[in-house]
């Protein structure tokens, strides 16, 4: 017992002592560093979604983001005015891997699109229509 004190009564000297204090304070501005960069880095994100096409326009386009666990974060679905050559969505997500959906009605039916992707991203993710082969109804 009178050993374990003599230790624990080194290890607190040690403490106190110039070098101790400032091994304390590195070690507490390191922790505090990394907690800010660990809620930094999940924070959301702003990033673009772009439908374009150069044919005729379809009738309304739906962008859907499911998360991993199968929960859809976000939606957004507009009629696409004729003359509009592309349809755009700005979202703000935090950085994960999300399926992202997309529903394009054209006059033959709705055509659907789905893909895996790492979002949010620095560059516009863009699907051009006519060179999407799996569009199916």
């Amino acid at each position: 017992m009178v050993e374990s004190r003599t230790r624990l009564g080194r290890f607190l000297a040690a403490l106190r002592s110039r070098t101790g204090r400032r091994v304390l304070l590195l070690g507490l501005v390191v922790a505090v560093g990394f907690v800010v960069w660990w809620f930094v880095g999940r924070l959301p994100a702003e990033g673009t979604v772009e439908v374009r096409w150069t044919e005729s326009p379809p009738s309304s386009v739906a962008v859907s983001y499911i998360n991993g666990d199968g929960e859809t974060v976000r939606y957004r679905r507009e009629a696409i005015r004729p003359g509009t050559d592309r349809f755009r969505d700005v979202y703000e997500l935090s950085p994960d891997r999300y399926w992202l959906r997309i529903e394009v009605r054209l006059p033959d039916g709705v055509h659907t699109v789905r893909r895996r992707v790492e979002l949010p991203s620095a560059d516009p993710y863009v699907l051009y229509l006519e060179e999407q082969s799996e569009l199916g109804p």
